[in-house]
């Protein structure tokens, strides 16, 4: 699929309309625009002789306002996410050999019995996955892709922590490695991976078939948002909401409550 294409979109309390170019420029110098009701399969023109950014430009100064993260659909004459190819699609680990099959058991042994407290149907969504399995069966390589979900991410990212918390050392090497099909490490800290959290939650919903009626794209953001709504799993789509979920895998720590923190000093006021 093409980034070729600039996407417009105007609204006010009569019109919502979609306004579409390819920025490549026809053989004999004419661009091919799209035009439309938002939602709507869209009508195709080539308008010439004029250039794309001019013609842009023109829609702009009408109070239409560029679209992110979509383009055109080109067989079908409608508006859909972009998806770039060359987005990573797994996660790689490795686990060193100083590390004992034993403590990535202990670890997935752990996980299942806090999950089992509060999230049984994340629970139960956990032990399906792939890298579960592969996890629960002593292997100590392998990738998880990002259609399994949020889950699987933190899954790595929480078994990574566990490790390095009992089996590390200021003198080991890392005990475990995870890095993307650009072999870019993962971060260390839970607060940098949001934009994971969100590729991860994205790329499940899309694999899983909940996000084919695209036709009314305009913010994906609040696109991935209904969807989860709609399949209740709103906390799988922002760092903030699968907090509770991280706590659980080990991904980070639990606040510490200073309410039923009891001592027997006195308070000293100076």
């Amino acid at each position: 699929m093409s980034n070729d294409f600039v996407v417009l979109h105007y609204q006010d309390d009569s019109s919502d309309k979609i306004w579409a170019i390819n920025k490549v420029a026809n053989a004999n110098n004419s661009h091919t625009v799209w035009f439309g009701s938002r939602g709507s399969i869209l009508e195709c023109r080539r308008i010439g002789y004029k250039t794309w950014s001019s013609l842009m430009q023109s829609k702009l100064d009408e109070g239409y306002r560029e679209v992110e993260n979509v383009t055109i659909d080109v067989q079908n004459n409608v508006v859909v996410p972009f998806m770039d190819d060359e987005i990573s699609t797994s996660l790689w680990y490795r686990v060193s050999r100083q590390v004992p099959v034993t403590l990535i058991s202990d670890y997935l042994n752990i996980t299942i019995q806090l999950l089992s407290e509060r999230h049984e149907k994340d629970l139960e969504r956990l032990k399906k996955l792939p890298i579960f399995l592969v996890l629960q069966d002593g292997k100590t390589s392998g990738g998880a892709d990002y259609k399994e979900g949020p889950l699987a991410l933190m899954l790595l990212f929480g078994l990574r922590r566990y490790l390095n918390d009992i089996a590390g050392s200021s003198e080991t090497a890392e005990l475990m490695q995870i890095a993307n099909d650009a072999n870019e490490l993962l971060p260390e800290r839970f607060a940098q991976i949001e934009q994971y959290i969100e590729m991860f939650c994205e790329s499940m919903f899309i694999s899983n078939g909940w996000m084919s009626d695209r036709t009314s794209v305009v913010n994906w953001k609040e696109y991935v948002d209904c969807v989860a709504r709609q399949y209740g799993l709103s906390h799988y789509t922002s760092i903030t909401g699968i907090k509770s979920l991280a706590i659980a895998m080990g991904c980070i720590d639990a606040p510490i409550d200073l309410m039923v923190i009891h001592t027997e000093t006195k308070a000293a006021f100076f």
